[in-house]
């Protein structure tokens, strides 16, 4: 039991992060993930059941470091902030408890202020506060039910963290990374010269348009 090779790998070999997310640039159809003699692979299928062209494969390692990669790059642009805060302006349900949330923390102030003061009692203070302090957790919940903000804020600016972190996250964690940032991923044909996974990927990012 205590063999290092009968313990469970959370992301087994064959596991593959960009499922459902990985397009051929040939015909368009989706690429799939399977194992090419044994090593994991992204591949456009032709068979009865897969009417793919068969003419773009690419190893998963390579594919989803290209991937990561980009998305590192993408998370300290200028065009990510905008498109963010462009989410937030609409989102009627988003401003409202934004405003709620800043207009109770203001509220929060104003009584700990006053109770320094004098003007209130520690009484009063204490009776006016849970109200307060319910009001604020039920903006919080609204605020953090905005799924890209939660999975992608604590990396936009600061891509350096995600890649530091990123082979200590989970596989769910890793993969809502890449959904919440990314539309699809094309893959281009093999050239015959060798070249760098990067220059075969074309990100479409989520909320542009198809590139």
């Amino acid at each position: 039991l205590d063999d290092p090779s009968r313990k469970l790998n959370v992301n087994p070999p064959r596991w593959y992060l960009l499922r459902r997310a990985v397009l051929c640039a040939k015909c368009g159809a989706p690429v799939m993930g399977g194992a090419v003699r044994g090593i994991r692979h992204y591949q456009c299928v032709n068979r009865p059941d897969m009417h793919g062209c068969g003419r773009v494969v690419m190893r998963a390692d390579r594919l989803e470091a290209a991937v990561l990669e980009a998305m590192c790059v993408r998370l300290d642009t200028t065009e990510l902030r905008i498109q963010l805060e462009a989410n937030r302006a609409n989102d009627v349900t988003w401003q409202r408890a934004q405003a709620r949330h800043a207009a109770t923390t203001r509220q929060l102030e104003i009584l700990a202020q006053d109770h320094a003061r004098g003007f209130i009692t520690r009484s009063e203070w204490f009776a006016m506060r849970p109200a307060l302090l319910e009001q604020l957790a039920s903006s919080k919940v609204v605020l953090d039910a905005d799924r890209i903000e939660a999975v992608l804020g604590e990396f936009v600016g600061r891509s350096a963290q995600l890649a530091d972190s990123w082979s200590r996250l989970d596989g769910n964690h890793r993969r809502a990374i890449v959904t919440a940032l990314v539309e699809k991923v094309i893959v281009l044909p093999a050239p015959h010269a060798p070249c760098a996974a990067s220059s075969r990927v074309v990100m479409w990012w989520r909320g542009e348009r198809k590139p």
